[in-house]
């Protein structure tokens, strides 16, 4: 039984009849799940403590790719998306996601450029990269390769193109 009961939640002069408390409390019993499940939120959003049965939503809401095995996404998997996106759109970000698919580290060459100007409204000077170049090593067969561009798009800012360079061994 719960430490909560709906007949704590009875109106003043209904809380001493007893008859009322008895049919209230026939409710007690179905709405205990949900009131665990609030109390235990937190828990439910955190990967480490989460019951086995939510991991799936959990990784899902974070972006977490499925284990190789096919028996869904690990507790470390999901922390480690959690973790990757604090690092999305940058070059960490880019060489973590990279260096995850590949195992080695890659050659990333920055794009883009910052300007300013005091009068409004001026044209954006010419010249600004918006490439991203992203060099790795590696023989990738071409699911692969795919792969790799698929993680790479995702990491590098939307505004930004990039350009995958493989040096083959």
């Amino acid at each position: 039984m719960s430490a909560w009961t709906i007949a704590r939640a009875l109106p003043g002069m209904l809380i001493d009849d007893d008859l009322a408390s008895r049919l209230v409390e026939a409710f007690d019993d179905a709405y205990e799940p949900f009131i665990t499940v609030l109390d235990c939120y937190g828990a439910y959003l955190d990967p480490r403590l989460a019951p086995e049965d939510h991991l799936e939503a959990l990784a899902a809401w974070v972006g977490a790719d499925p284990s190789e095995g096919g028996l869904g996404p690990t507790r470390t998997e999901i922390a480690a998306a959690v973790e990757a996106h604090g690092e999305r759109g940058t070059v960490a970000g880019l060489v973590s996601r990279v260096e995850r698919l590949t195992g080695s580290t890659p050659d990333v060459k920055e794009a883009g450029a910052v300007t300013w100007s005091s009068t409004p409204n001026s044209p954006v000077p010419p010249g600004g990269d918006s490439t991203v170049r992203v060099q790795v090593n590696g023989a990738f067969e071409a699911a692969a390769l795919q792969r790799l561009e698929a993680e790479i798009r995702a990491a590098v800012p939307a505004h930004l193109s990039f350009a995958l360079e493989v040096d083959r061994p």
